[in-house]
C-alpha cells in the first residue's frame, strides 16, 4: 500500500510540523521601558495583548539614586484589575485573549533628590496548541494510508 519512500516523507513531514508548532509559543515583549520617579508618582502605560497566554512581568528597582521606598505594579483592562505585585520582582498573569491592558507603577522615591529609576518589562508567551497540527497530520496521514489500491484499478490513468 504505501512503500518506504512514502512513508518515511509522510514521517519527516509531520516531524516538520510539530517542530514548527513548537517554536511558534516563543515569548514576545509587549512593553520594556525604564522610568523615572519623582516623590509618589504613579505611571500608566497602555499595551496590546495579542491572545489568549501568559504575561510574565518582572519590575525592578534600579537603586539610582537610591532604593525607592516603595514600588508596586498592578495590571488592568478599562474595568477591573486582573493581578497585582506588592514589589519589585516577577510575576505571571493569565489572559484569556486579546485585550488592551494598562501597566499601573506606583512609587515613592526616596532620598536628598527625592528620584527612583525603575525598569518594567512585560513578556507575552502564547497558548501552545501543537496538538492542532499533530492532529491535521496524523489525520492526512491516516487517508493516505487507508487508500484503496483498487480504487487505482477501476480508474486507469489513461482512460
Amino acid at each position: 500500500m504505501f512503500s518506504r519512500k512514502n512513508w518515511r516523507g509522510l514521517l519527516a513531514l509531520m516531524l516538520l510540523a510539530l517542530g514548527a508548532a513548537r517554536g511558534s509559543d516563543a515569548a514576545t515583549i509587549v512593553l520594556e521601558q525604564s522610568g523615572l520617579l519623582g516623590g509618589a508618582q504613579t505611571v500608566v502605560t497602555p499595551l496590546i495583548v495579542p491572545g489568549a497566554g501568559t504575561l510574565q512581568v518582572t519590575l525592578t528597582d534600579l537603586a539610582w539614586p537610591t532604593r525607592m521606598t516603595t514600588l508596586s505594579f498592578a495590571l488592568s483592562d478599562a474595568t477591573s484589575v486582573l493581578g497585582r505585585m506588592a514589589a519589585p520582582g516577577m510575576s505571571n498573569f493569565t489572559v484569556g485573549g486579546a485585550a488592551n491592558l494598562y501597566a499601573h507603577v506606583y512609587g515613592t522615591a526616596a532620598g536628598p533628590l527625592d528620584l527612583g529609576l525603575y525598569s518594567l518589562r512585560v513578556q507575552f508567551t502564547p497558548v501552545p496548541l501543537p496538538s492542532a497540527t499533530v492532529l491535521l497530520l496524523a489525520g492526512v496521514g491516516l487517508f493516505a494510508a487507508m487508500r484503496n489500491p483498487r480504487a487505482r484499478q477501476l480508474f486507469p490513468p489513461n482512460a
